[in-house]
């Protein structure tokens, strides 16, 4: 199995953090947040990582390499990063895609308990779905029904929303494929460049079975914010790396 790391963003919100620093390679303790995933796709065996790079893109071999020595990690460039979406960065991976893939959100910091059962899954496509977290108006949401996921959006009202997706999906090679073909629907046929994968996720949900498997209320949290990053340091990396 392949696994795409999508590490392209900007960060703005995360300013002065991320004004020479990818959003990914932001430390929480004593790593990256790029380091502790790699980290945990190797000790499961899952030695093709992909990382699709943008803003300081530079960093990422620097580092990895260095942290990393003997492990080979195939970077692709989003020379967009500042115009697109994750969309288009999970677009430009479509090699990697083909046979199925794990894709993994670079600004995440979780416990190796949520990886470890997504890639024990049974099941053609899933995510991983807090279904404990409070929601507001900022989380990704997803709406379920008999574990089936039916709609993923920011959008999603509250009242219908049954947890929160955490940035951790994996399809097997036939949801890949599904997943490209809506992928170039969206981005080359209507150039909807700077949308959510998550948004073109939403319209494959009617035609596959895509499940929700539960975080099981394992510590975890998207580092989006200076407030979620003063969360990561002191609340989630005591419970995950410690």
């Amino acid at each position: 199995m392949q696994a795409i790391i999508l590490a392209a963003g900007m960060g703005k919100r995360l300013l002065p953090l991320t004004e020479k620093t990818p959003k990914g390679l932001i430390k929480v303790g004593e790593k990256t947040l790029t380091e502790y995933s790699v980290e945990k796709l190797l000790k499961l065996g899952i030695n093709n990582i992909n990382i699709v790079t943008g803003h300081e893109a530079e960093a990422f071999p620097k580092l990895l390499g260095e942290s990393f020595p003997g492990v080979k990690i195939n970077y692709i460039y989003n020379e967009r990063y500042d115009t697109t979406n994750n969309s288009y960065s999970i677009w430009l991976a479509c090699e990697a895609m083909a046979d199925g893939f794990l894709l993994l959100n670079s600004d995440i910091i979780y416990d190796t308990y949520i990886l470890e059962k997504m890639v024990a899954a049974d099941a053609s496509a899933c995510l991983a779905i807090d279904t404990v977290k409070k929601l507001g108006d900022e989380e990704m949401k997803v709406s379920i029904t008999d574990n089936r996921i039916t709609a993923i959006s920011k959008q999603v009202p509250l009242t219908e929303a049954k947890g929160e997706y955490i940035g951790i999906m994996k399809l097997d090679r036939q949801a890949s494929a599904l997943l490209l073909r809506h992928l170039e629907d969206s981005l080359m046929k209507r150039q909807e460049l700077n949308i959510y994968y998550e948004d073109v996720l939403h319209y494959m949900l009617p035609e596959y079975p895509v499940v929700a498997v539960d975080t099981d209320g394992r510590p975890w949290t998207e580092i989006d914010t200076l407030e979620d990053y003063d969360f990561a340091v002191n609340k989630v990396y005591p419970a995950v790396c410690l």
